[in-house]
Order: structure tokens, then C-alpha cells, then sequence
């Protein structure tokens, strides 16, 4: 399954060209930084494939019913859980306290799917302007305090990049 979602995220990704923002990184690298960093931390097969496939339904054209016919409930459940809500017509404070909330209350795996995307994004954000890593980074922070069910080793981490990363 977890080759599967590889193959099935290369070609969503792929297929317009996407690329990381700030970097001309082929989009495809996070995914699958995101879902070694899964499989690190003990993530199952489902977690690993959901890792793949967690910006799919946000950055293409395919949806979650598409998700679940290719790899099943359990797949598409973490697919939708990391997933930012639908928040049209609200402002960014507003988006971010939406998804949190979604995000606190989501399980251990859908946790640790995100913890683990938060901290590979964390990871390339020397290529953030100085002005956004203010309103980002804090973010970012309030998501990991409000996520207490993931992994507590995959927090401690995330607690200390950001801690470094907010003094820099």
C-alpha cells in the first residue's frame, strides 16, 4: 500500500509540475520526507501511505472519495483529518484556529502524520521572509502545543526546532 500511495502521489503531484514553495524542489520531496519521517516514529503502513497522500486533496484536483476508492476508509480518514478544513471567506487567524481545533481533536496517527509535515515544512524555513517566519512560526507552535495525542518524541523534537528557530 505504502508503494502504492508513493506512485499515486508522484503522479498527483507531478502532473502540473508543482514545486515547493521558495525552492525549485520537485513537490514530491515533502511527501515523502513527511512520510520517512512517519515511518521513523513507528508509523503502520496506513500512516505511511496517509503521509504520502496528505496534501493531495489541498494542492490537486483529486478529493477524498478518490483517496478512499484507491486505499480505503482508513487511508482516507488520516487523509481528511490532516487536511485543512474548508474555510473560505475567513481570514487567515481565523483558517489557522479552525484547523487547530480539527487538529486537537483528531487521533494519535492523524497527529503524528502532522507533526511530522510540520516538521519537514519547519525544516525549510530559512526560505520564508523575515515577515512571514513572525506570523508562521508561531503558528506553528500553537498547532504542536494543541497536538497532545502524537507521538511525545516527535513533540519534544518540534518543541526544540521551533524554540531554536524562534531565537534566530
Amino acid at each position: 500500500m505504502v508503494q502504492q500511495a508513493r506512485l499515486f502521489a508522484i503522479a498527483a503531484h507531478g502532473a502540473t509540475g508543482q514545486r515547493r514553495k521558495g525552492t525549485l524542489e520537485p513537490y514530491i520531496v515533502h511527501p515523502e520526507a513527511v512520510a520517512g519521517i512517519v515511518a521513523l516514529f513507528g508509523g503502520d503502513e496506513a500512516m505511511q501511505a496517509a503521509a504520502w497522500l496528505h496534501d493531495v486533496v489541498e494542492d490537486t484536483e483529486l478529493d477524498l472519495d478518490t483517496i478512499e476508492q484507491a486505499f480505503g476508509t482508513d487511508v482516507a480518514t488520516l487523509v481528511s483529518a490532516v487536511t485543512k478544513p474548508e474555510a473560505e471567506g475567513q481570514g487567515r487567524a481565523d483558517r489557522v484556529a479552525t484547523a487547530r481545533a480539527s487538529l486537537a481533536s483528531a487521533s494519535y496517527r492523524a497527529q503524528t502524520i502532522k507533526l511530522a509535515d510540520i516538521f519537514h515544512n519547519l525544516s525549510g524555513s530559512e526560505n520564508l521572509t523575515k515577515a512571514f517566519r513572525k506570523i508562521y512560526l508561531p503558528e506553528k507552535k500553537g498547532d504542536v502545543e494543541a497536538m497532545q495525542k502524537a507521538d511525545e518524541r516527535l513533540q519534544g523534537m518540534l518543541k526544540e526546532l521551533l524554540a531554536t528557530l524562534t531565537q534566530a
